[in-house]
């Protein structure tokens, strides 16, 4: 009796490394790949991955609690991963560059696993093009969230897809763990839970001979599993969160921060918008589709492609329909957020291997034209929307790409590094425009709960933002920092708009009355406290080793 083409220890026929042009494209794919990482090695460590860094350290090594000690936006699984780069690898550029090449690594191993049935070429064409897709968004872009989820993501996909798993509970319950520890990064990388949850309540149909269902593996067993699992991580953040203290403050950012965060759109700027403007901007960022609406093409057609080989193999067509739902949901994903590039990578993700089933091999009995125009139908949309990043042929000359903000963060961490005494602390007034990349080089202690100005500069007339001002105020005048770290206008991200002001006449009184500047630059400002003026540098610098 022969066996199931996709039981384990069964190879598939579909494609194989036969094919020179398929090879061609993939090498070429690898090569782009391989210079790219390499590149990347050389970038620096700035705006939001520095952000993220920084409350690494302050969580690792000065054990402070998010929400409580300071004020922000993201999920804990964000500041887990980071905190566990940074023990890994240390607080460098190329530590970090090392963690999200190696986490990298990890995404496309699970596109590869994802696309194996459709045989070697497409499997290694799909993680190829998703690395290059990434590894181009460039350093502004480096270990973003959206990243981060797809590989808890990819692995839940992987995991419901694996038609040789018997043991249902197992597999839905892991499922569901993945899901959850994705939700722990962003909450709306649960768009493709139900995907999956279906994917999995089809499998037992989908292996020959498929014995009928037992009582213990119904979809609503099923899906009461999955739901167990995905409320598992979630219940140990919360639990955590009461814990340490933070379940209070938590609540507090959820309810009243995100919903004026989620109003901010781009545009090019950030601009609070709500209601009927809001939803004409979703739909025109949904149109463009990130600027890859020609992969749609490759991805269409490949998907297309593979699901009519596969002819009565189940799983892999199945498997086809599976990714194409997902890449979907995952298209739809950035109108729940605010369409920065970033957003866009888990669509990249399915996009890839949808297009990677252009590789499919065909039926010699078809006209070499035939056969070759799939291929090139890919190669075009990927040389049509694919850019490398900037300052890439630097990068693999030896040169350190330098963002921007990086020469403005460097003179101020040299600056505290020399001048910074055991219990001095540091406020920035920035978000990601080099003061806090400053402040993680330099190791300083951060003054306040705020580290991000530009909270107070939109929705002004709120009362949670005018609340957050005079609790700034109050925490300003009681720690009294030493320094104050100021990026100037248009060096750092701004938001404008309606019920926008940077005016805040309280903390410019503040300053101008207990404050002089001891570094001044057209992009940024150091302010130290009056009563510290003549105090000379310690004999060794900084405040943490």
């Amino acid at each position: 009796m022969s066996k199931h083409p996709d039981a384990p220890g069964t190879r598939s026929g579909a494609v194989k490394l036969k094919d020179p042009v398929a090879l061609v494209v993939v090498v070429f794919l690898w090569v782009t790949v391989g210079l790219l990482a390499v590149s990347s090695l050389f970038q620096r460590l700035h705006h939001d991955a520095a952000l993220f860094y920084y409350l690494a350290f302050l969580m690792d090594r000065l054990h402070l609690v998010p929400y409580r000690d300071f004020l922000d936006v993201n999920l804990p699984g964000t500041y887990a991963i980071n905190i566990a780069a940074a023990r890994v690898f240390g607080f460098s550029n190329l530590g970090f560059r090392c963690a999200d090449l190696l986490y990298l690594g990890g995404a496309m191993a699970v596109a590869y696993a994802l696309l194996r049935r459709h045989g070697r070429t497409v499997a290694a064409a799909a993680p190829a093009l998703f690395g290059m897709y990434y590894l181009g968004l460039g350093s502004y872009n480096a270990f973003q969230r959206e990243f981060l989820l797809m590989l808890p993501v990819g692995l839940a996909v992987w995991v419901a897809a694996a038609v040789e798993w018997r043991r249902w509970y197992l597999r839905s319950a892991l499922v569901g763990v993945l899901f959850g520890c994705a939700v722990t990064l962003k909450p709306q990388a649960a768009i493709g839970l139900p995907i999956a949850l279906v994917y999995l309540m089809l499998q037992p149909r989908l292996l020959p001979g498929a014995r009928p269902r037992r009582g213990g593996e119904s979809p609503l067993a099923m899906a009461a599993v999955a739901l167990a699992g995905f409320l598992l991580p979630l219940s140990a953040v919360a639990l955590y969160l009461w814990h340490s203290g933070a379940w209070e403050a938590f609540v507090d950012s959820v309810v009243h921060m995100w919903p004026l965060y989620a109003e901010l759109s781009v545009a090019p700027r950030q601009v609070p918008v709500a209601g009927a403007a809001h939803t004409r901007c979703v739909l025109a960022h949904l149109a463009m589709l990130g600027g890859y609406p020609v992969l749609v093409g490759p991805a269409v057609f490949g998907g297309w492609l593979a699901a009519h080989q596969a002819g009565a193999n189940k799983p892999r067509r199945y498997s086809v329909y599976f990714l194409a739902a997902l890449a979907v949901a995952y298209c739809l994903y950035p109108a729940t957020s605010q369409f920065w590039e970033y957003h866009w990578i888990p669509a990249l993700f399915f996009l890839s291997a949808l297009s990677a089933l252009c590789l499919t091999r065909l039926p010699e009995s078809l006209s070499r034209l035939a056969r070759l125009a799939p291929v090139l139908l890919l190669v075009v949309a990927v040389a049509s929307t694919w850019r490398p990043p900037s300052g890439m042929i630097w990068g693999l000359g030896g040169g350190q790409l330098q963002p921007a903000s990086a020469d403005r963060a460097d003179a101020m961490a040299d600056y505290l590094r020399t001048h910074l005494r055991p219990g001095d602390t540091v406020q920035p007034l920035d978000w990601t425009g080099g003061a806090i990349a400053a402040m993680l080089q330099a190791r300083a202690h951060p003054a306040t709960r705020f580290l991000c100005d530009t909270t107070f500069s939109h929705h002004v007339s709120h009362p949670y933002i005018r609340a957050l001002r005079a609790s700034f105020m109050e925490e300003m005048a009681s720690s009294r920092p030493r320094f104050v770290l100021e990026v100037l206008g248009s060096h750092k991200p701004m938001v404008s708009g309606p019920d926008v002001s940077y005016d805040f006449p309280e903390l410019r009184a503040f300053l101008t009355r207990n404050y002089h500047s001891v570094m001044a630059r057209p992009d940024c400002i150091i302010h130290e406290r009056n009563d510290m003026a003549g105090v000379g540098p310690p004999a060794t610098g900084g405040t943490e080793p």
